[in-house]
């Protein structure tokens, strides 16, 4: 029995959050909007994912340890698991202690989000073509670092989980049940998944794909970010995953995000965002937009928050306008930028 399927039927639905299914369904809907669990309440979503379970030992149904982790309330977390946390550590000048330090102790769904807004805080955008697709290595790499940390991870230790920058590589450690000791390659892998509950709901969530193409895609791409170099997996008591990372590649310029924090913006909703991001927001704004559009490219549900945190300041400061003025709630509502924004943004273009 793993240990994700641990039952605990003293906690009820009120022990997990709202948000949490929030984030989970937007990311659903988005992958495909057909899918069955959209139709569902949270309490029907956690019976059709296997995670409200019958406990054997008392024959009394409750949640399961992989619901708690995806979607619990931090305080229900801290009860079942007190040990649990993940260390985010930026370790370029202070080698010993670190620059900048986040430690998560949220469920999943916030975890997931978390992480990655650390990476895009400290590792520079790296751009990248792919036939006629555009994306960017940093994130393709990362993401699957940072899903092998959640999905992967053997949850009844108190070993912690942590992902560390430094100048010439990246390091993410977590407890592990292995299958098989030693270094990981495409000629030694055997894909398996230590908590098929856990791995499911990001699987219908659309981050994961098949079984076995995180690792494959980080061996694919890390030589593009690292000089050439090979990842290194090492499959032990620790899971330990080190990216190698091209020397100089910390101190690269990030223009979108210097206009974003001389706008303002940086006080919203997220400081994590990336220098890509960012662009794609500002780009998208050369011709009228629906805000919907551009939370997505920022990542963000709540409307109201959104449109506060972000829309509201640079239409306060002349940047960008309404396509319907005197239709401030309309449904069809679009923006765009005004030629006053268009010439800030053009310079940032200007001094790259």
């Amino acid at each position: 029995r793993k240990t994700e399927e641990s039952v605990y039927p003293a906690l009820g639905m009120e022990a997990l959050d709202g948000e949490a299914f929030e984030f989970m369904r937007h990311m659903v809907r988005a992958n495909n909007a057909d899918h069955p669990w959209l139709s569902m309440d949270d309490e029907e979503m956690l019976h059709s994912g296997q995670m409200i379970a019958v406990d054997p030992e008392t024959g009394k149904e409750g949640l399961t340890l992989a619901a708690i982790l995806l979607f619990g309330k931090r305080n229900t977390i801290a009860r079942v698991l007190p040990a649990y946390f993940i260390d985010m550590l930026w370790r370029i000048h202070n080698t010993e202690l670190y620059d900048d330090r986040l430690q998560i102790k949220e469920n999943l769904m916030v975890a997931y989000r978390k992480i990655m807004e650390f990476i895009r805080k400290h590792l520079p955008e790296k751009p990248y073509i792919e036939g006629v697709q555009r994306f960017s290595l940093r994130d393709k790499i990362f993401r699957e670092v940072a899903l092998n940390m959640l999905i992967h991870r053997e949850y009844s230790s108190l070993y912690p989980t942590s992902f560390i920058i430094y100048s010439d590589c990246v390091i993410a450690e977590n407890w592990n049940v292995p299958y098989a000791y030693g270094k990981i390659d495409l000629t030694t892998l055997r894909p398996h998944r230590k908590n098929p509950l856990i791995a499911n709901v990001f699987s219908q969530m659309g981050i994961v794909e098949e079984l076995g193409s995180g690792t494959r895609k980080i061996f694919k791409y890390t030589p593009l970010i690292s000089g050439g170099k090979e990842p290194m997996i090492e499959e032990e008591d620790v899971y330990k995953v080190t990216i190698p990372m091209e020397a100089g590649v910390q101190n690269e310029k990030l223009e979108w995000t210097k206009l974003w924090d001389q706008l303002g913006l940086s006080k919203g909703l997220s400081k994590g965002l990336s220098n890509e991001q960012i662009g794609l927001f500002f780009e998208s704004l050369m011709k009228p937009v629906a805000a919907s559009k551009l939370r997505v490219i920022l990542g963000y549900t709540n409307a109201t928050k959104f449109k506060n945190s972000y829309i509201v300041p640079l239409m306060e400061q002349g940047l960008v306008v309404m396509s319907q003025p005197d239709k401030p709630n309309s449904p069809t509502q679009k923006y765009y930028l005004t030629e006053k924004g268009k010439r800030v943004i053009g310079s940032v273009g200007e001094e790259k």
